[in-house]
């Protein structure tokens, strides 16, 4: 391990106005948590009925089960992964601090680096505390990008989900048997990092990034892939396809954070 602290370590740019999550809901959410919630309603009528009320039961009793199971898992997180604070990785907690800010965050997430051989990044809830987990992997690839900014990108993707209150309980489970709405939450997440870092481009490349990888970033040709986005957008099996997933096509995504305003 080095003695220097972090001189190699860019500093990312994160200043900029305050976001307001509820006008960077994506369309159609609102119908969709509707529809979700009705058929969680529905399900839950027909467990109690079809098991005169054990089933109800077992629900109550599961997320008391669940609370002290995420709780040794935040306890192997803190113990295999590098948290990240004022005096490690300094860079990205001042981005972290500066989005929560900017966010309307109060209770500022604890951020974790884990190594995985994934880039990937995620916001969950362990025993009530919201964390967001980045891959080493993930870190590698955004600061081979031409801009590491786009590990901004993600971090605001990220808190953006807990901003938006997708990541409680009841709201994970909406989006894993309805994923449409957690498609719909993706594109909001996406929405509200592209605002933060303030840059369609480096929001864009971020999600190259997760496609092809920090090796091959460089060699891609942006008119290439510009015609094979919108032929994406434009293709009904593309969307028939992306049905079953929770999150939309990547190049879905990328079509979208290059039409946002920011």
């Amino acid at each position: 391990m080095s003695t220097d602290t972090h001189s190699e370590f860019p500093q990312l740019k994160v200043n900029g106005d305050t976001i307001e999550i509820k006008d960077c809901i994506e369309a159609g959410t609102g119908s969709a948590k509707t529809l979700a919630t009705l058929a969680g309603c529905l399900g839950l009528l027909a467990l109690a009925l079809g098991t005169m009320g054990i089933g109800l039961i077992a629900l109550i009793i599961g997320p008391i089960v669940d609370h002290f199971t995420q709780k040794r898992a935040l306890a192997l997180i803190h113990g295999s992964g590098l948290k990240v604070g004022s005096e490690q990785f300094p860079e990205i907690h001042e981005c972290v601090v500066t989005f929560c800010e900017r966010l309307g965050l109060m209770n500022r997430p604890d951020v974790y680096i884990v190594e995985a051989e994934v880039m990937n990044a995620a916001a969950v809830k362990f025993g009530g505390r919201s964390v967001v987990l980045l891959t080493d992997d993930l870190i590698h690839g955004c600061l081979c990008s031409s801009n590491p900014n786009t590990l901004a990108f993600v971090l605001g993707h990220e808190l953006a989900h807990i901003a938006a209150g997708h990541t409680g309980m009841v709201r994970a489970g909406m989006r894993q048997y309805y994923k449409k709405l957690s498609r719909l939450d993706e594109m909001t997440a996406d929405r509200v990092g592209t605002r933060l870092v303030g840059s369609r481009k480096v929001a864009a490349e971020g999600l190259v990034l997760l496609t092809v990888g920090p090796h091959l970033l460089q060699f891609v040709n942006p008119k290439a892939l510009q015609q094979q986005v919108r032929e994406v957008a434009s293709n009904k099996q593309s969307a028939k396809a992306e049905r079953k997933l929770t999150h939309p096509l990547l190049l879905n995504r990328v079509e979208r954070v290059m039409r946002e305003q920011v």
